[in-house]
């Protein structure tokens, strides 16, 4: 698999990820947390159930991506 170089915007980022332990989060996770500047947080569909529209805002009012 290619290395992707990932963006630097000279800023804290907050990263969200749904569907996190499904192959492509997986590899987003350890993309993104690789970055020491990033604040990662995954969700797997146990943790949220993304067609809950009062579950999705909750979670992103929580976390601030």
């Amino acid at each position: 698999m290619k290395a992707v170089r990932l963006p630097s915007f000279g800023i804290m980022q907050r990263i969200l990820i749904l569907g996190a332990t499904g192959q492509l989060g997986t590899e987003l996770m350890r993309a993104c947390g690789l970055r020491s500047s990033w604040s990662v947080k995954g969700l797997s569909h146990e943790d949220l159930e993304i067609t809950n529209a009062t579950a999705v805002r909750a979670a992103l009012g929580e976390f601030h991506p």
